[in-house]
């Protein structure tokens, strides 16, 4: 038995390797599917948080930083536009489960999609 493995140690690593990937590859989709969709989104810009619900598509830039443009369509919202030097926020994508978060850390702006029972205010400045 000793004489087979050290043979096929090379393959052994290698199956091994593909069946630990996809084992995570697994666990990551289940967990990613039972998270909860949001209702809500929270931004905050700088020292300013306002509050979008997720119900009502459209196209819309902050009070706080107008630069800094969002899409809602079809209960997810998404990074469109900034005048940040890497875009790196634009490539986050579309948000819709609860926790999930996107930053443009030079305009210094975090999204996050919340449940509902945060509260009814549109924007507070802080």
């Amino acid at each position: 038995m000793k004489d087979w493995i050290k043979k096929n140690r090379r393959a052994l690593l290698w199956w091994g390797g593909l069946a630990l990937l996809l084992a995570a590859a697994a666990v990551w989709i289940l967990v990613r599917q039972a998270a909860p969709r949001g209702s809500r989104a929270k931004i905050v810009c700088g020292d300013t948080a306002e509050f979008y619900s997720l119900a009502e598509d459209g196209v819309f830039g902050l009070e706080a930083d107008p630069s800094i443009r969002f899409e809602i369509r079809d209960g997810a919202i998404r990074f469109i536009e900034s005048d940040c030097p890497d875009h790196i926020c634009e490539n986050a994508g579309f948000l819709s489960r609860r926790g999930e978060t996107a930053a443009c850390l030079p305009r210094r702006t975090v999204l996050t999609v919340i449940g509902g029972e945060e509260g009814g205010t549109d924007a507070v400045a802080g």
